[in-house]
């Protein structure tokens, strides 16, 4: 059994599998339904974040926190188990959990616009959509061709996807990077669920050539209904966190040079939290940072932040976009 430092392990197992009570939250043993409420004939935006992000552009101390989930997720099935019933939820274990996902914090520009309408079908279409870029700088010329040409290259639908009312991809048929993001954006548990209760999102992060040689493996997902809070309006808030950890060792073999093989890992951390409207049907916020460190032949290390933010108004040109 691995040594994991029981603070590590409290953290843990509370961000997991513990409710954490609060004044006004859901009574113990109700359930409550989490699921899309489009309009009918109408739509719902959301500016929309995923871009990369520089070591000093946010508040959260990522790199602590991408080495504490490392410790973390080092806990084996087996081991989490046996300490479900021993660990004790100490109060700085609650604090600091608290602290971090109440820390993250929206981005201060968007790039992007999700639209979500009805389908004839019952389901929801969830469309992402670069904004447009700022307008070129040249009036006349070879630099405005260019600027043009750019423009229409990087506008438009980025993806196209389907969503369940309860919040299941029905969309089984895209590419795993655009899967990635309909599950982690738009993705709800498709059940009754509890404070406390969790469940795993159709999200796959990582996903290697027929060349690499897998030595070893681990992966975590997890979202956890950390509490059901009333708002000032009279809806009801659920607050999602989200904590996803996959890790990959191996060797990966050149298909030229003789069977050479190089020593490669690569991990994606992710953490967030949403917060859902039940009697609204839609995020009020939802804000995550993901890391991905990659070594071997093709080394990389970089963050980016998600967010959504909830737009009063639906940009016309974006409904008819296809």
């Amino acid at each position: 059994m691995s040594t994991v430092p029981r603070t590590m392990v409290s953290l843990a197992l509370l961000l997991l599998l513990a409710p954490t009570a609060r004044a006004g939250e859901a009574p113990s043993g109700e359930t409550v339904l989490l699921q899309w409420k489009v309009p009918e004939g109408g739509a719902i935006a959301f500016k929309t974040a995923m871009d990369n992000v520089g070591e000093g552009s946010t508040k959260v101390d990522v790199r602590a926190l991408a080495e504490a989930f490392a410790k973390m997720f080092g806990v084996d099935d087996k081991e989490l188990q046996s300490l479900r019933d021993s660990a004790e939820m100490d109060d700085e274990a609650v604090k600091r959990a608290n602290e971090f996902f109440e820390s993250l914090q929206p981005p201060d520009t968007y790039s992007m616009t999700s639209v979500l309408t009805r389908r004839e079908n019952g389901n929801l279409s969830v469309k992402m959509i670069t904004d447009p870029l700022p307008e070129p700088n040249a009036t006349e010329g070879p630099g405005k061709a260019m600027n043009a040409f750019m423009r229409s290259m990087m506008g438009g639908v980025q993806l196209r996807g389907e969503v369940t009312p309860l919040g299941k991809i029905a969309s089984f048929y895209l590419e795993q990077k655009q899967k990635n993001l309909l599950a982690m954006f738009f993705e709800l548990p498709g059940r009754r669920v509890r404070v406390g209760d969790t469940w795993a999102v159709e999200a796959n992060l990582i996903w290697m050539g027929h060349g690499f040689i897998c030595d070893r493996a681990r992966r975590v997902n997890r979202v956890r209904l950390a509490s059901v809070e009333p708002t000032r309006d009279g809806d009801r808030a659920a607050t999602l966190d989200y904590l996803l950890f996959e890790r990959v060792e191996g060797e990966f073999m050149a298909p030229f040079g003789g069977g050479k093989k190089t020593p490669t890992s690569m991990a994606f951390r992710f953490a967030g939290r949403g917060e859902f409207l039940i009697g609204k049907g839609a995020w009020r916020r939802f804000v995550g940072h993901m890391w991905m460190k990659r070594t071997g032949l093709m080394a990389a290390d970089a963050r980016q932040h998600f967010a959504l933010e909830p737009m009063d108004e639906v940009p016309k040109e974006y409904l008819n976009m296809e």
